[in-house]
Parts: C-alpha cells; sequence; structure tokens
C-alpha cells in the first residue's frame, strides 16, 4: 500500500538537534525503527508477568479504560483503515498500525512506548513501582511520534504524512509546545491516553476558527468563509492523505442546493497541491460559496476522513466518516457599500 523512506534532510537536520538535548539511555525516536516497526521491546522487565496491556491494567486501570477507547488501540482493526489495508496490503502499513505483530490485534499497545529491554519506562520514576523502571524524559518529546507520523510516498518524493514537519513550522513548534501537550494532556500527576483528536468533539471543535458572511448578489448569494487553524501544532486536517476539510453552505431549507469546498492534499500536473489550514501563525483560508438566492444561509464546517465514494463503496455512513466541526446560520445582507456583517461561527457547535 505504501513503503518508507528516511526524513528529508532539513527535517534530519532541526530534529537531531532537539534529540541532542534530551537525556536519557534512548535515543530520541525511542529506538523505535525508521518505518515504524516491528518494534522489539525485549525481554519482561522483573517484576512483571507479560507485557500485554491486561497486565498493565491490574495497575494502571485509569490509563488502560483510556487506551482502550483510543486510536491507538483500533489502529489495526479501524474499519477505515481495513478497507484500505485489505484492498492493498502493504507491510509498511501494519508498521505503525501493528508495530507488534503478534499483538496486532492490541494496535499500539502499552508496550510499544512503554518497554524496551527489560525497562517499563516513564518520563519521570517514583521508585516504588513493583517492575525495574527506567526515568526516559525522550516519552515527552516530539520524536518519540515521529516514526510513525512522517514519512514518503513510496513511489514519489512527496510526504504521505508530514505532521512533523507541519510542527516544526507552526508557532507550537516554535514555542516547544510537543504533541504530548493535547494528545497526551496532563490530568493531575499523570497523562491522558485516550489521545484526543478527531474523535473528542471539544479538540476538534477548538482546532479551527470560522467565521462566515452572506452577501445578497445580482444572482442569488455569495456565502464567504474565512477559515483558520488555532491551538493546533499542524496542518488541519493532518494525518492521512484521503482526510480533508470540508465547508458545505445552503440556502436555509434547501439543503439539495448546497454547494462545497474542499481543503486537501491532491496530486496535480506539477505534483503535490496541499490546499489545507496550515498551522498558526498562517492567518488561514477564504473560501466563497456561490449559492441560489436566501434569506438566511446554512452552513457547516466538517473533516472528512475519506473520499465521499470511498464511503459510498465501504458501506460507511457519515457518522462514521465525517466529524463536525462548527455549523452554524447566516444573516443575508445586501451587498451595498462592499460589505456585510461578518458573523463568527467559531462556537457554533
Amino acid at each position: 500500500m505504501r513503503s518508507r523512506r528516511a526524513l528529508p534532510f532539513a527535517v534530519v537536520v532541526f530534529v537531531s538537534s532537539l534529540a541532542a538535548g534530551q537525556a536519557g539511555s534512548f535515543d530520541a525516536y525511542l529506538s523505535i525503527p525508521e518505518g515504524g516497526g516491528p518494534v522489539d521491546v525485549g525481554p519482561v522487565p522483573d517484576g512483571l508477568s507479560s507485557v500485554d496491556a491486561l497486565a498493565c491494567r491490574e495497575c494502571h486501570a485509569s490509563a488502560y479504560r483510556e487506551w482502550a477507547q483510543s486510536r491507538h488501540r483500533s489502529s489495526f482493526d479501524d474499519p477505515i483503515f481495513r478497507r484500505e489495508f485489505d484492498v492493498r496490503g502493504g507491510e509498511s502499513c501494519a508498521r505503525c498500525h501493528a508495530p507488534r505483530p503478534a499483538h496486532s490485534g492490541d494496535g499500539v499497545d502499552c508496550a510499544t512506548c512503554h518497554v524496551r529491554d527489560g525497562f517499563v519506562l516513564n518520563p519521570t520514576v517514583s521508585g516504588r513501582a513493583p517492575h525495574r523502571s527506567r526515568e526516559t524524559p525522550e516519552l515527552n518529546g516530539v520524536l518519540a511520534c515521529a516514526r510513525c507520523h512522517e514519512f514518503d510516498f513510496g513511489s514519489r518524493s512527496s510526504r504521505q504524512q508530514s505532521t512533523l514537519s507541519e510542527w516544526t513550522a507552526s508557532l507550537s513548534g516554535a514555542r516547544e509546545e510537543t504533541c504530548q501537550r493535547c494528545h497526551l494532556p496532563r490530568e493531575g500527576t499523570r497523562h491522558r491516553h485516550d489521545l484526543p483528536g478527531i474523535d473528542d468533539p471539544a479538540t476538534l471543535g477548538s482546532a479551527v476558527r470560522v467565521r462566515g458572511r452572506a452577501i445578497r448578489t445580482e444572482a442569488g448569494t455569495r456565502a464567504v468563509f474565512q477559515l483558520r487553524a488555532r491551538r493546533v501544532g499542524h496542518a488541519v486536517p493532518t494525518g492521512d492523505f484521503f482526510r480533508s476539510l470540508v465547508v458545505r453552505a445552503w440556502p436555509d431549507g434547501r439543503p439539495e442546493q448546497a454547494q462545497t469546498a474542499q481543503l486537501r492534499r491532491r496530486f496535480g500536473p506539477e505534483g503535490l497541491i496541499d490546499e489545507r489550514l496550515p498551522p498558526p501563525p498562517d492567518p488561514g483560508r477564504t473560501l466563497t460559496l456561490e449559492l441560489p438566492a436566501a434569506d438566511r444561509v446554512r452552513f457547516a464546517v466538517e473533516l472528512w476522513l475519506m473520499r465521499p465514494r470511498d464511503m459510498v463503496e465501504g458501506g460507511f455512513t457519515e457518522a462514521e466518516a465525517r466529524r463536525t466541526i462548527a455549523r452554524g446560520v447566516l444573516e443575508t445582507f445586501p451587498s451595498t457599500g462592499g460589505s456585510a456583517r461578518r458573523q463568527d461561527a467559531s462556537s457554533a457547535l
């Protein structure tokens, strides 16, 4: 399905300098191989009978419960992933979606990140655990995520996923705000392991600021939307190539007359075209949709996890394949003077 190559030189130079400042006995990638896996966690640490997730649950019930509902746990049996994987196959896909092949049903499990060479790894160690532990601050670094979130297409020079490079160019990167800050947030003295992201309405809703206005024209109604990424350290959407950010607008009461605009990555005659929302501090994108005459315009801003034809052919529902970021209603105003009231829809959910 895909193969992976080394990160581009410019990124390698940056991340190597970042890694040099991190202490610990492992490299900043947690010794995860280039290409994502398979991951050799080594022998079972003294004090444990197993490094399976169920064994971890005995003492880490909250973390286990959160992980069991996360996209790490379901990475190999996620229906959208399986549709692609079962049709095209590809060992390179399994390297990240099932980095411990003998435990593929657990996807990215506890040991994938937290066990190496007979030790349980943690950013800090209390000394009270019943097993051998090693303090590993690299777990709090962006490179711990890099092997599975930055790689190239096998047959093209472009990157299939570029989340690390997006972070490098972002305000979050400049501030050294890591992936874990949002996706493994602290809760008291521990980190949550449900990995809030596209399945968490609060996280998703805070990722994009949406402002819109509807203007009456001679031909009908013009709906103009200003979209800007916020509170994220990567493009929106990031990750899978087939994801897109979609704006739909329609005259109130006439959804069959909806018009759409997509922000996504695609290949053109001269290579990869990236139309997504870049991370802050980029000013964002402006989209215009021409609609029939209407006194009010309804709209929705959505994350589409797959192409519409794949959704239909795979038998997926909209609830499975799409997420709503914002929705609302715009009052239509005359174009006199060349302006109309701008309405902030960022809290429309």
